[in-house]
């Protein structure tokens, strides 16, 4: 929690709404913790740890892009 506060660079939090390793609920902790430019991402479709991506694949790459669009300079 500390250090995500102290961060500095863009963070995009993913997350699925099924994990039952880490609760989506610590998902949000950090997401609030930070003071740094953030999205969150909760992942539907029962993405469990570490499934974001193969259960919402289209929704994964435009959230991705659309954060580091809006975050990532060209330089």
């Amino acid at each position: 929690m500390r250090r995500v506060a102290r961060a500095t660079a863009p963070i995009l939090f993913i997350h699925g709404e099924g994990d039952r390793y880490v609760p989506t609920a610590d998902a949000t902790l950090l997401y609030e913790a930070c003071r740094s430019p953030k999205a969150l991402w909760i992942a539907g479709n029962g993405a469990r740890h570490a499934e974001s991506f193969r259960k919402n694949r289209t929704e994964y790459i435009e959230t991705v892009h659309r954060f580091m669009a809006e975050h990532v300079s060209d330089h």
